[in-house]
């Protein structure tokens, strides 16, 4: 909750002089009693000036915010959770996409914006260099394809903005451009991922530390299942 100031009321004169009688208290704007800002509507300006307080503990926060970072942060790590909890479940060996990993607080881990080729890169990443991260809290999510795509309604559509109202192609054509593009489009190798919150994949972090232990160790033999794995699909 926020310190409330009475709003100044703003009431263009010559406005109301036009009005019919019953309106003639009509507020038409709403200024903060404080500062005098002019607000959007009469709850803007009543709470224009604060002190803003965190809705959950009652500190102070920044304005227009009805939480402190801190209230926040443990907000939305509770919603990571729930997001885990409600995922499926994918062992990493069964996964063979793109991951996209997220630390406790719901932040990309890593440069590119959290993703990875594949698991084996997280894997390899972080078992050389955590980079203070806590492996068992790191969530690693699958992802889903975004394919290269071009839309020949849309492109016609904004073609005729140029011209005049009646301008228009008629849909067989617009049919023979769509067969075209999609010819030149499966030409091309440009696909991009984004992270698929549905799907969530586990044993990621005691692989990491395995391969921590291993490069300690200086160990071959400890070296993560995973590569194991995938050195045994090789020789298949």
């Amino acid at each position: 909750m926020v310190e409330q100031y009475e709003p100044i009321v703003l009431v263009n004169k010559e406005h109301v002089d036009q009005m019919a009688e019953e309106h003639e208290d009509e507020a038409l704007a709403y200024a903060c009693g404080k500062c005098g800002i002019v607000c959007i509507n009469q709850n803007a300006a009543e709470f224009h000036c604060g002190p803003w307080k965190c809705g959950t503990c009652g500190s102070e926060c920044s304005r227009f915010r009805t939480l402190c970072a801190a209230c926040a942060a443990k907000r939305y790590r509770e919603q990571v959770q729930t997001k885990a909890a409600d995922a499926e479940k994918v062992r990493y060996q069964e996964y063979d996409a793109p991951v996209f990993v997220e630390d406790a607080e719901g932040h990309p881990a890593r440069a590119n914006e959290g993703f990875f080729s594949d698991v084996g890169d997280v894997i390899e990443s972080f078992g050389d260099d955590a980079d203070g991260h806590d492996v068992d809290t790191l969530l690693v999510w699958g992802s889903r394809a975004i394919e290269f795509h071009l839309d020949a309604d849309a492109i016609v559509e904004n073609a005729l903005e140029d011209h005049h109202e009646d301008a228009e192609v008629s849909t067989r054509d617009v049919g023979t451009l769509q067969e075209l593009l999609d010819d030149w489009v499966s030409t091309r190798s440009v696909t991009s991922y984004e992270p698929d919150y549905g799907v969530l994949v586990t044993g990621v972090a005691e692989e990491i530390k395995q391969w921590q232990k291993a490069t300690e160790l200086e160990n071959t033999e400890k070296l993560p299942a995973y590569f194991r794995y995938l050195d045994g699909k090789a020789e298949d």
